[in-house]
């Protein structure tokens, strides 16, 4: 497998899922029954010629289980996240010119998500703090930025 910006998680059964850009899209790629087994979490717009080196994901897991991924692209910081049928997505921050926010995320026992990543604008480190409700549509799982 090719790829850039790796993350790396071990799920709930002792698996490693790996989450990383090719040139055109968000990868996942578990490893069960001795093989890995590779699907798009999602299709992205084209990087350029360099920017995929410098874009950087980040995963964690919920209390069910569900893997989330906080990454960045040209259209921004996103997470997104498995809810036990389909990937669900919220965009956080939209991008100002060219901007790579080095984030990177967590989340702990009650499934509150905590991302911290660099602010474009002045280069401070920023917290968003949210909590992660399972049954929620995309507008309702928001986080929130935290003072400075």
């Amino acid at each position: 497998m090719r790829g850039f910006g790796a993350s790396l998680i071990f799920d709930r059964s002792g698996a490693p899922n790996a989450v990383y850009y090719d040139l055109e899209s968000l990868k996942l790629a578990r490893y069960s029954d001795a093989k890995w087994n590779i699907s798009t979490v999602e299709p992205l717009p084209n990087f350029g010629a360099w920017a995929w080196k410098q874009f950087r994901t980040s995963t964690a897991l919920d209390s069910k289980g569900n893997l989330h991924i906080v990454f960045e692209s040209r259209k921004g910081l996103e997470h997104v996240w498995w809810d036990g049928n389909e990937w669900k997505s919220r965009m956080l921050i939209v991008p100002v010119g060219v901007t790579f926010f080095d984030s990177t995320m967590c989340m702990d026992k009650d499934d509150n998500i905590y991302i911290a990543y660099k602010d474009s604008t002045d280069g401070t480190l920023k917290l968003l703090v949210g909590k992660y409700a399972p049954a929620a549509s995309t507008t309702d799982a928001a986080v929130s930025q935290s003072p400075k």
